[in-house]
């Protein structure tokens, strides 16, 4: 499988996760059990840390090698923003790690959670490019 249609496999696996977290938390109302949404984020994270071991090691490592400085570059910028990408959604999911903490505070979860998936996406855009994969995703703001 081509490393392209490895990042689409991945990217379709990380827009089903979120968005089953968006239809959790637009379903969410104050004082509802915020278990769901908990669970749900446990599996994003989950499906992110297998992004982040693939494009290691299919994508970032061998352009990183790569004698064509602008792809090495490129791929470096990537990389970097993988792992701030990375960090954000680990210290989201420390943040939020409880279902009690979740509903303690739903409109900032709500927030933090949204702003989360614009790095999500605009991470995903940073690999197309890369690749030269101009296809955009399907994550929805």
């Amino acid at each position: 499988m081509s490393d392209a249609k490895v990042m689409r496999v991945q990217e379709v696996r990380i827009e089903s996760e979120l968005a089953r977290l968006r239809k959790l938390i637009d379903g969410h109302s104050a004082g509802s059990d915020a278990l769901p949404l908990a669970v749900q984020l446990t599996r994003l994270v989950g499906a992110w840390r297998r992004v982040l071991v693939v494009r290691e090691r299919l994508v970032y490592r061998p352009r990183l090698e790569s004698p064509d400085g602008s792809e090495a570059l490129m791929a470096g910028t990537c990389r970097e923003q993988m792992k701030a990408v990375a960090e954000r959604i680990e210290l989201h999911a420390q943040r939020w790690s409880s279902s009690a903490v979740i509903a303690s505070d739903f409109a900032f979860f709500r927030d933090q959670s949204a702003s989360l998936m614009v790095a999500i996406e605009t991470h995903f855009e940073c690999d197309r490019s890369l690749l030269g994969d101009s296809a955009p995703s399907r994550i929805a703001a």
